[in-house]
């Protein structure tokens, strides 16, 4: 009787193990083929020819919700400091270019005052659509931030990090990629919004 017993826990225990790694590799197979219709659109929608040489899966991690949004603030933050630093190098230009303005008009230097000038302006319309870009990315990282308060229960989001190497055509120029990328999904495989 209980080599019976012992034999039937051992099969429960089998049948358990099987069909949980069954439902993980079939979540895994669900989100790479998501993933590499994915890639497929994004390239058909900028019309580039690829050829694929390879999309391999490395891992898998579950994360929160919570997580995934302080990863989110951490790229926009990063973006932020990239328009930052470009802001300041027009910043730079147009305090040069408006010393240039003025030696050029009191030296009667019409042509190129008016030069400058309109490097000055292209500059300066540069320069207010990167602080547009900061001031946007700054308003986002505040709701996701709110977001993140809020959120007392947050669910779990899976992380896929897969390896992808392909090569894109676009007319006459060829590009060959790889790369490491991550994905996210909900509870019901379904891809989150990068």
């Amino acid at each position: 009787m209980r080599k019976l017993i012992l034999s039937a826990t051992a099969l429960l225990l089998a049948t358990v193990t099987i069909s949980c790694k069954d439902k993980k590799t079939e979540g895994i197979e669900k989100m790479t083929d998501t993933i590499n219709k994915h890639i497929d659109d994004g390239l058909f929608k900028e019309n580039v020819t690829t050829t694929l040489r390879e999309v391999t899966f490395l891992s898998v991690d579950t994360l929160t919700e919570n997580t995934l949004d302080t990863l989110r603030q951490v790229k926009n933050q990063e973006k932020i400091d990239n328009f930052l630093s470009e802001t300041r190098q027009y910043q730079s230009l147009m305090k040069n270019e408006l010393s240039q303005m003025r030696l050029q008009k009191s030296l009667g230097w019409t042509v190129l005052f008016n030069n400058t000038k309109n490097d000055f302006e292209e500059h300066q319309g540069k320069a207010k659509a990167l602080l547009d870009s900061i001031n946007a990315y700054e308003n986002t990282n505040q709701k996701i931030k709110n977001r993140i308060k809020t959120n007392k229960n947050p669910k779990p989001v899976y992380e896929m990090k897969m390896l992808i190497k392909l090569t894109m055509n676009k007319g006459n120029e060829s590009h060959n990629l790889l790369d490491t990328s991550f994905y996210h999904f909900n509870e019901s495989f379904v891809m989150l919004r990068q």
